[in-house]
């Protein structure tokens, strides 16, 4: 049997009754839809549980169809039913390149484009959260040979 997958549209609320399963001793409320799928994994969405205020949860993929976290003050047991609304969020804005990291590149003749949009985010904030001097022009320098293709492989 195939889930219909889960919409990614963001102006769309969808009303749903999930099923609270254990899985890897993680109780998750199982949606009945496949997971969407992405780059990541998994896509953030604005949770309504009914009798409960808003919040963003991760939407992810449990064996191809939709699961997510319960709030923590929300005790559920295996198989209890439970009804919330859902509305895929916006996808985050990708971080600019700073100056100094942009020249860097292209005097090196590469760009980041080439690399996962994690690799590049976990990049762009490692140079971007570095105020000293020479630990930022090490995380640049870092960063160029990662674009280069001669950063380490761990």
């Amino acid at each position: 049997m195939s889930l219909p997958e889960l919409t990614t549209d963001t102006w769309v609320t969808v009303e749903v009754t999930g099923q609270a399963r254990t899985v890897s001793h993680c109780v998750l409320i199982m949606l009945p839809y496949a997971a969407p799928t992405g780059a990541s994994r998994g896509r953030r969405y604005r949770i309504g549980l009914h009798g409960g205020p808003a919040m963003a949860r991760v939407v992810l993929s449990v064996h191809g169809q939709a699961a997510l976290r319960p709030p923590d003050a929300m005790p559920l047991t295996d198989g209890q039913p439970v009804k919330l609304r859902l509305r895929a969020l916006p996808n985050r804005r990708p971080r600019q390149i700073p100056g100094d990291l942009r020249w860097a590149l292209e005097a090196a003749g590469t760009t980041l484009d080439h690399l996962g949009t994690h690799a590049t985010q976990h990049l762009l904030l490692m140079v971007a959260e570095s105020a000293e001097p020479s630990i930022r022009a090490q995380r640049v320098r870092a960063a160029v040979e990662a674009a280069c293709g001669h950063g380490s492989r761990s």
